[in-house]
């Protein structure tokens, strides 16, 4: 799931797929990494 997660959201930021979806495409592909990797494990909150 996680690596699903992170390729959608390289994905969109690459292809600029947020722009006009989101006000801060920058901190909505932050967060989304930074949850995925909570949600690995690999970070704790």
């Amino acid at each position: 799931m996680a690596w699903t997660q992170l390729f959608g959201e390289v994905g969109s930021e690459l292809f600029v797929q947020l722009k006009g979806a989101v006000q801060d495409a920058d901190a909505s592909f932050d967060f989304a990494v930074v949850a995925t990797v909570e949600f690995v494990g690999f970070l704790s909150s």
